[in-house]
């Protein structure tokens, strides 16, 4: 978490997955505007290291995008498994602003219990 940010991405989610290079000591949080953006973006990012790898959204949402990822372009379970979702400590947050530190507070969680 000390390395500062080195670079902003400005194009679409799941093109961009693909193209990034990633460490294991990697933190990514999907959080896109629809369904298909979540389905492509981890999609293109499931096989690559990473340290914590969240999705925001329901059950629903988690099981039809994996049920996918699963069945039509043949992710392991296992991997599936690393992904956190719904993303968030369950702290009732209910704005914007609220979710994000339920976010990075479960981020703050999953590296401190790795130590």
């Amino acid at each position: 978490m000390q390395d500062q940010i080195k670079e902003i991405l400005i194009k679409d989610p799941g093109k961009a997955a693909t193209e990034i290079e990633l460490k294991h000591s990697d933190f990514i949080a999907i959080v896109t505007r629809c369904h298909e953006q979540d389905y492509d973006t981890l999609k293109g990012v499931i096989t690559k290291p990473f340290f914590y790898l969240g999705l925001i959204g329901s059950k629903a949402k988690r099981k039809q995008i994996f049920t996918r990822l699963i069945k039509e372009d043949g992710i392991d379970e296992k991997l599936l498994e690393k992904v956190h979702t719904p993303i968030g400590l369950k702290i009732k947050a209910e704005t914007p602003e609220e979710i994000a530190v339920s976010i990075v507070a479960e981020m703050i969680q999953i590296k401190n219990q790795n130590k």
